[in-house]
C-alpha cells in the first residue's frame, strides 16, 4: 500500500510555529504624552504587560515618564524625542534605586538621573547612546550614571559647533565591592560628527577612543583627570579639556597611560598639565594649549 501523509499534521505544525513566532515578536510602545509613572496603562501599543518585556521598544515623543519599575534593562531600545523626558526613581537603597537601560536614542530629549543622595543611583547605561534628530539632547541629574564600555554616536544635530549632547552629571564605572571610591574600569568611544560635552568630573579608567566629532570635558580638578588607560584621538576629531589646569591629570590612577594623536587635535584651553604615565605618540595632528606643564617619560 502506498504510504500517505497527514496534511492536518503539517498544517497544525505550521500554525504552531506561526503562533510561537508571533508571541516572540517585539512590540513597539509609545508614551501617551502626559506626565506619569512607567506602567502599562500609560503606554500605547503592544500588550498589557508594558514595554519592559525583553525585545520591546519604547518611544517618548513628548511628556515626562518616571521610571518607578524594575526591568528597564530588558527594553531593546528607548527613544526620547524633543519635549520628552525620562526621570529615574530616587528611592534610597531600594529595588528602584539602581536602574539600567539598554540602548538609548536621544532625539532632542532629556534623561534625568535624580537627586544626589547616597545610594540614589540615577541609572546604568547597559547599551550604547545615539543622538540624532534636529535638536540637542541632555543627560543630567544630581547623582551619577554608572557606565561600562559604551559607544556614544552623536550626530551634528545643531548644524554647527554648538553642543549636540550635553552631559551635566557624573559618568563612572560601577562600584567594585563595598568601597565607594573603587570603580570598575569604564571606557568611552565617541563616534559621529557632533559635539559631546561633559561638564561634571567623570571617571573613564578604561580610556578613550575618539573616532568622530568633538568631545569637550571640564570639571577635573586638583590633578584628578577624566581618563586612565590609553587615550586615542583619531584624524579629524578634537578633544578639548577645560577647567582649573588639571588637564589630563597628574595624580596616580587619574592620568592616562598614553596619549595617541593620530591626526586629531588635543586642545588644553588654558594651562594644561600633561601628567602621562608612559608617552605621547603623535602621527600628525595638533597638541595645543596656552601653557604646558610637561610631566611624562617619553614624547
Amino acid at each position: 500500500m502506498k504510504p500517505r501523509s497527514n496534511p492536518y499534521l503539517v498544517i497544525s505544525a505550521a500554525v504552531t510555529a506561526l503562533a510561537l513566532a508571533t508571541s516572540a515578536h517585539a512590540a513597539d510602545f509609545t508614551w501617551d504624552g502626559g506626565a506619569g509613572n512607567w506602567n502599562a496603562t500609560n503606554w500605547n501599543g503592544g500588550t498589557a504587560t508594558g514595554p519592559t518585556t525583553a525585545g520591546n521598544t519604547a518611544t517618548i515623543n513628548s511628556g515626562t515618564v518616571t521610571a518607578n519599575v524594575g526591568g528597564l534593562g530588558n527594553v531593546d531600545s528607548i527613544t526620547i524625542g524633543t519635549g520628552g523626558q525620562l526621570n529615574f526613581y530616587n528611592g534610597d537603597g531600594g529595588i528602584f534605586a539602581y536602574q539600567g537601560v539598554g540602548n538609548l536614542v536621544l532625539q532632542g530629549g532629556t534623561v534625568n538621573g535624580g537627586a544626589a543622595t547616597y545610594n540614589a543611583y540615577g541609572c546604568s547605561f547597559l547599551g550604547n547612546v545615539t543622538v540624532s534628530g534636529t535638536a540637542a539632547s541632555t543627560i543630567t541629574g544630581g547623582s551619577w550614571f554608572n557606565v561600562g564600555d559604551n559607544t556614544y554616536t552623536v550626530a551634528d544635530v545643531t548644524g554647527d559647533s554648538a553642543t549636540d549632547l550635553l552631559v551635566s552629571t557624573r559618568l563612572r564605572g560601577p562600584v567594585n565591592g563595598s568601597n565607594d571610591n573603587n570603580y570598575d574600569a569604564a571606557s568611552i568611544t565617541k563616534e559621529g560628527a557632533g559635539t559631546m560635552e561633559i561638564t561634571v568630573h567623570s571617571y573613564f579608567w578604561g580610556g578613550l577612543t575618539l573616532n568622530g566629532g568633538t568631545l569637550k570635558v571640564s570639571g577635573g580638578n586638583g590633578g584628578y583627570g577624566f581618563f586612565s588607560g590609553n587615550v586615542t584621538v583619531n584624524s579629524g576629531t578634537t578633544l578639548s579639556i577645560a577647567g582649573d589646569g588639571t588637564g589630563f591629570g597628574y595624580q596616580n590612577g587619574w592620568k592616562p597611560t598614553s596619549v595617541n594623536i593620530n591626526g586629531g587635535t588635543v586642545n588644553g584651553g588654558g594651562n594644561h598639565v600633561f601628567g602621562i604615565s608612559d608617552c605621547v605618540n603623535m602621527t600628525g595632528g595638533t597638541l595645543e594649549s596656552a601653557g604646558f606643564q610637561w610631566n611624562f617619560t617619553n614624547l
